[in-house]
């Protein structure tokens, strides 16, 4: 049988989430019935936040065969408005840019992105970005499409879907449930949608005993600093932490600048610069749990879910995590019984506190988070959603 060539179109190979769960697809599809290729839209090392492009070179040695878009623009016109495009998404937020520039891609540039698509059987489009910026350009009648959602409505301030065509049909692949999707599609017409939980390689591990150590307690963040990741509710928490007697500090591991986000001067005004180190990006978030003597993590959810999977492989270290809401909805009662969800800013320290004084609730809690992932995120599992879909529609 001939293998299905599936092409995956993506901005980076960088590793951050959304890259990390297009790699985990890609290692996990089944090589003797799908021949896989990677579109890269932006050169290698172009984002600034992130010079390493961590998946790419795992990309090549899985077999894949890299695409890169700049060379596929053949006139000097195309590339100059492609060069154009990418310098100016430096500077201009990039759903302003999209909304801008929706009418301003090179007609040349197109047909050449078309014919390149037309090559492949199956065409994934990774992300919401993506998309709005050149796949919504593109006519998938020679070949299947799927839209890939790594973003959702609460993360912005623009309406995500502004210049996207709500009448158009779609397929898309994401880890929401039926109500939550219709909020976040709300205004589309036409569309398919294959559930596909956030998932990856998952092999559990020990860390030390935190039961031995003694305060202050370490209380470990793991996120981008930036304005689309709020750190607030874990800066407020943990001057609430201090102020009923509870001696702990926070470590934050994560790209970007505290200073530029007027991360650094809110922990000043509250004066507990001495509690709150920056760790900087962690490579290795095993290497991380190991090695940190961390007694606790505190992470981003959305609807009361883990929103990334660092949470998951944090998950198998057995240290517990308790989460942050940015976007409840509607409460779903079996997610809070394996992941603390909170909005209300006493009750999110409360159950911090109460976690960190018995280290035998630690010890449960973090157990009950690693058998529920194992039980659910584990790539090998879910991987047959996907090779289904492609194989039979």
């Amino acid at each position: 049988m001939r293998k299905k060539k599936v092409l995956f179109v993506v901005y980076y190979f960088i590793q951050a989430g959304g890259e990390r769960y297009t790699y985990e697809i890609a290692r996990a599809l089944n090589k003797e019935r799908f021949e896989i290729h990677f579109l890269k839209i932006y050169p290698l090392g172009s984002n600034k936040n992130w010079p390493n492009e961590y998946y790419y070179q795992p990309t090549l040695e899985l077999g894949c065969k890299v695409h890169f878009y700049e060379d596929l623009l053949k006139s000097s016109s195309s590339l100059k408005r492609f060069k154009l495009f990418e310098q100016l998404s430096r500077l201009i937020p990039i759903g302003r840019l999209q909304a801008y520039t929706s009418n301003r891609v090179a007609e040349e540039t197109l047909n050449t992105l078309q014919n390149f698509l037309n090559e492949f059987d199956i065409v994934n489009w990774m992300g919401n970005g993506i998309f709005a910026h050149l796949g919504r350009h593109t006519n998938p009648s020679r070949y299947k499409e799927y839209i890939h959602l790594l973003s959702t409505r609460f993360q912005y301030e623009h309406d995500l879907y502004a210049v996207w065509d709500k009448e158009r049909s779609y397929h898309f692949f994401s880890p929401f449930s039926p109500w939550l999707l219709e909020r976040e599609l709300h205004g589309f017409k036409n569309f398919r949608h294959t559930y596909f939980p956030m998932s990856l390689s998952l092999q559990p591990y020990e860390v030390e005993n935190s039961q031995k150590r003694k305060p202050p307690f370490i209380i470990a963040v793991f996120t981008r600093i930036d304005k689309l990741k709020p750190m607030e509710p874990y800066i407020y928490g943990l001057k609430l932490l201090l102020e009923k007697g509870v001696d702990a500090e926070l470590h934050i591991y994560g790209a970007g600048d505290p200073a530029l986000t007027g991360l650094k001067r809110q922990i000043e005004h509250l004066y507990i610069t001495d509690k709150v180190k920056f760790k900087g990006h962690a490579e290795s978030i095993e290497t991380v749990m190991k090695t940190g003597e961390i007694d606790l993590v505190w992470f981003q959810s959305g609807n009361n879910r883990p929103a990334g999977f660092a949470a998951f492989e944090i998950a198998m270290s057995g240290v517990p995590q308790v989460f942050w809401d940015f976007a409840q909805y509607v409460p779903e009662p079996e997610y809070n019984e394996v992941y603390p969800n909170y909005t209300h800013l006493t009750n999110f320290v409360q159950k911090s506190s109460e976690l960190l004084l018995d280290p035998a609730k630690r010890k449960e809690l973090g157990l009950r988070q690693r058998a529920f992932v194992l039980r659910h995120q584990d790539i090998h599992q879910n991987i047959e959603i996907i090779e289904s879909e492609f194989l039979n529609n």
